[in-house]
């Protein structure tokens, strides 16, 4: 660890330009000063897109800028991890955005808790609304019965260690979610339970699940039964996986009685790809 830094922002991008200079903006307006955080971006990109950003950036943050041939969110995520040098990491997506008073807000609470993990929120501060999730209010242990309800990645900020995300998991994989899961739920088991806190809080945009194309619905699905089934057998995951199976087999009937045809049948994509997935087993099962 290098002398006062504190906190390393890994963010693994690929595709995109101007969100990743929301994000650097962001960063430089922290109340955490600079010099106690870097960010290390894992650029996935086959051209120069982010080299202005880095270039007119790097005078006011630390930026360790990766070129990667791999693609895969859990695949790059690892790579940043391996270059971080901060006390503790975090792992902003590429189209988030943090408030200004994150990081100062996630370290204070790391200090005083002394916890491996802590978990926030996805909200938009300007309207109160809470994106993604409907997100508790209060302060809550998370343990492996309890941690879906808070699992997000962009939320973690968590003592730096040996942990590594699930490089079978995640965009970039036919398994396109869970990776967050996994890594959170391997903390608790390694480390004990995290807090989950509702005042540590980012931003990132929220699209309805009828929005989202249909073969990304059943990455998402994918990425969810193959987490569970990695992780099997525990009653913990079986409670969730039966849990979500259910919720996702009851909102494709209150679909259906609404005559939203494509939200029913997204519905139902995410139901069976979970299931399938789950019953499935691959090559890369131990992954």
């Amino acid at each position: 660890m290098k002398d006062n830094l504190s906190i390393s922002c890994i963010l693994a991008t690929y595709g995109r330009q101007e969100e990743v200079l929301a994000f650097i903006t962001s960063l430089e307006s922290q109340t955490l000063p600079t010099s106690q955080f870097e960010l290390i971006i894992v650029d996935q990109n086959s051209e120069n897109i982010l080299d202005e950003y880095v270039a007119k950036f790097s005078s006011s943050i630390k930026i360790v800028h990766i070129r990667s041939s791999v693609k895969g969110l859990s695949t790059n995520r690892n790579i940043g991890l391996s270059y971080a040098q901060g006390a503790y990491v975090c792992f902003p997506d590429d189209d988030c955005t943090y408030y200004p008073d994150t990081l100062s807000n996630a370290l204070e609470k790391l200090k005083s808790t002394n916890k491996q993990m802590i978990l926030g929120a996805i909200r938009d501060r300007s309207t109160g609304e809470k994106l993604i999730k409907n997100w508790p209010d209060i302060i809550k242990t998370v343990n492996r019965w309890n941690f879906q309800r808070y699992s997000t990645s962009i939320t973690i900020f968590a003592k730096r260690n040996d942990l590594k995300f699930c490089e079978a998991l995640g965009a970039g994989t036919s398994n396109g979610s869970c990776e967050d899961l996994d890594y959170i739920y391997k903390s608790i088991k390694t480390f004990g339970p995290a807090i989950y806190f509702p005042d540590l809080d980012v931003w990132h945009p929220a699209p309805e699940i009828s929005e989202i194309p249909s073969n990304k619905v059943a990455s998402y699905g994918r990425g969810f039964g193959k987490f569970c089934r990695i992780n099997s057998p525990d009653m913990a995951i079986a409670s969730i996986l039966i849990l979500t199976l259910t919720y996702h087999a009851t909102q494709f009937f209150i679909e259906l009685t609404r005559l939203n045809i494509r939200g029913a049948k997204n519905r139902a994509i995410a139901f069976s790809s979970r299931a399938i997935s789950f019953l499935y087993r691959d090559k890369s099962w131990n992954q």
